[in-house]
C-alpha cells in the first residue's frame, strides 16, 4: 500500500516492494504473542492474525526543491541472497515505480541508510548481463565508516555478493559518494535533508532527518525494524546486529528525542499506517499513526 506524507514543502511518498510476515525468532526473537499482546491495541496494524510480526520492504521516495531522493532501494531483482524471501526475485518494483510517477533518471540521489540486502537492491538492474547503476543521475549516498566496516568484515569484497551486485558497479561508475555520520545531503530553500548518526544495528548506520520550516520528519533505517521496539527497546536483532547493546542504546537516546520533538516518524519496516509519532504513556511509550497522532498522509 502507498502512502504519502507532507513535511512543509517537502513530500514523502512511500513505494512497497513486499510484506514479510515472521515470527519473532526470525528477527526479533521475544517479541511474540504475549510481548505483543500487552503492548496493547495500537500495535495490532503490525502484527498478522496469528501474532507474527508484519514487516514491510519499501523505498522512501523524497522530493524536495529540485530534488528527489530515494532513501533505501529494498531487495532488488534477480539477486541472490540467503533469505528466501529476498533471494532470486522477479518483482515489478521498478515498473511500478514508473507509474507511480517516478522514473528512474529523474531521480538525483540514492541515500543508504546501512549496507544490508534490503536496503541496497535496487541500487543495480542487469542489463546484457552486466549489473548497472538503477538511477543513471544520481549521486548514491553512503556513511564512509559504513563501508569501512564491511571491507574490514570481507577483505576480499568479492565474497560478499551484496557488495558485487549493488555497490561495486556504482563505484564503477564513479556515482558513490562517501561522507560523514551527520553530513547534509540536500540543502534548499524548500527544506534540508540530513544524516544523524544511529549505530548499533551496523557500525556506520544513519537515520534521516528532513527540515523544512517547523515541521520534521525522522526516517529511521533499522534503528527501529518493527514498532514493537518503540514500546520494549531492548528487544533487539541479534541476528543481524553488529552490536546489539549499542543498537539498544541507541533506541532507548532516541525515543524521549522523538516524543519531545513531537516530529513524524517515517518506519523503514514499518506496514501501513508507516508514519506517525512516539508519545509516551503511563505503561510506556508507543506508536501512533499521523491520522490519529494529527499528521496530514
Amino acid at each position: 500500500m502507498t502512502e504519502q506524507w507532507r513535511v512543509g514543502d517537502v513530500t514523502v511518498t512511500k513505494m512497497v516492494e513486499f510484506l514479510m510476515e515472521t515470527p519473532d525468532t526470525f528477527l526479533l526473537p521475544g517479541a511474540d504473542e504475549k510481548l505483543c499482546k500487552a503492548a496493547g491495541d495500537w500495535i495490532k496494524p503490525y502484527v498478522s492474525e496469528r501474532w507474527y510480526l508484519v514487516m514491510s520492504v519499501h523505498m522512501l521516495v523524497v522530493d524536495i526543491g529540485e530534488h528527489r531522493l530515494a532513501i533505501d532501494t529494498c531487495v532488488g531483482n534477480c539477486k541472490k541472497r540467503h533469505v528466501k524471501d529476498w533471494n532470486d526475485r522477479r518483482s515489478e518494483f521498478l515498473e511500478e515505480l514508473i507509474k507511480a510517477g517516478f522514473p528512474p533518471e529523474t531521480f538525483t540521489h540514492v541515500v543508504m541508510t546501512h549496507m544490508h540486502g534490503d536496503h541496497v537492491g535496487w541500487n543495480t538492474v542487469k542489463r546484457d548481463g552486466k549489473w548497472v547503476p538503477t538511477f543513471p543521475n544520481a549521486r548514491y549516498i553512503m556513511v564512509d565508516k559504513e563501508l569501512q566496516h564491511w571491507k574490514q568484515e570481507y577483505p576480499v569484497p568479492e565474497e560478499l555478493e551484496l557488495f558485487v551486485d549493488s555497490i561495486q558497479p556504482i563505484i564503477d561508475n564513479a556515482q558513490l559518494d562517501l561522507v560523514p555520520h551527520d553530513h547534509t545531503i540536500v540543502n534548499t530553500p524548500q527544506g534540508v535533508l540530513k544524516y544523524t548518526p544511529t549505530t548499533g544495528h551496523t557500525p556506520g548506520h544513519a537515520s534521516v532527518i528532513i527540515t523544512s520550516g517547523d515541521a520534521k520528519a525522522f526516517i529511521t533505517g533499522d534503528a527501529f525494524h518493527h514498532p514493537i521496539q518503540i514500546r520494549n527497546p531492548v528487544i533487539t536483532s541479534k541476528r543481524v546486529d553488529s552490536d546489539s547493546a549499542e543498537a539498544i542504546a541507541t533506541r532507548e537516546r532516541l525515543l524521549p528525542y522523538l516524543a519531545d520533538s513531537e516530529m513524524l516518524v517515517l518506519g523503514t519496516h514499518f506496514s501501513t499506517p508507516s508514519g506517525g509519532f512516539v508519545r509516551r504513556t503511563e505503561e510506556g511509550y508507543v506508536f501512533v499513526p499521523c491520522a490519529e497522532g494529527g499528521g496530514k498522509p
